[in-house]
């Protein structure tokens, strides 16, 4: 009799061994899971933002001023182009026109169309002012360039300057995202749960 009860013993403790180990399997596969399909969710909105938005942003804006500055020197502007006390000549206001329809024109309208038609892929919950800004501006700039085609050269400014706060945004929303991309995709999974990327 006291064998078979310790028999019985030793069969139940096998048992809630296999019953716990099978647990225990079960919640790690579970935990392991969701952590995979969490960072894996979390670097394809990462990818989407850069590939999408903050990408395509930063190279037109990036590309612009490399442009804007060639133009500065080839012009020699010293310090802004339409100086109220040094009005740009005639033939540089037809250099600056060309400019505008074959270089700043069609960017802008990319960037435009990229903030207005891809604004879910914002870092923020809201937009940003100076993007914001940076619409305005861009659209009372094709007014102006719609004078220009219909011959009107009265006016060669748009009264919403460039926003440089929105250059700086877009800059640094990009160098944060591609950091970010980074520490998914070069980080083990300890790390990156430890982390509060991963819980943001």
């Amino acid at each position: 009799m006291q064998n078979s009860y310790a028999q019985y013993l030793y069969l139940m403790n096998e048992v809630s061994k296999v019953l716990i180990t099978a647990l225990a399997a079960g919640v790690f596969v579970y935990f392991n899971n969701f952590i995979n399909d969490k960072r894996k969710a979390q670097l394809e909105r990462i990818n989407k933002q850069l590939g999408e938005f903050y990408g395509p942003l930063y190279s037109l804006i990036k590309s612009n001023q490399i442009a804007w500055e060639a133009f500065c020197k080839k012009h020699e502007v010293k310090r802004v182009f339409f100086d109220p006390l040094d009005w740009p000549s005639e033939e540089k206001l037809i250099a600056w026109r060309l400019f505008m329809n074959v270089v700043f024109g069609p960017a802008h309208e990319k960037i435009y169309e990229i903030i207005v038609s891809k604004s879910d892929l914002l870092i923020e919950d809201n937009m940003p002012e100076s993007l914001l800004d940076l619409i305005s501006h861009i659209l009372i700039y094709k007014t102006v360039r719609a004078q220009w085609k219909n011959g009107d050269f009265t006016e060669h400014t748009s009264i919403i300057n460039f926003p440089g706060e929105a250059q700086e945004y877009i800059s640094t929303s990009f160098i944060k995202l591609k950091k970010e991309q980074y520490f998914f995709l070069h980080n083990n999974i300890l790390k990156i749960v430890l982390s509060k990327k991963y819980w943001a």
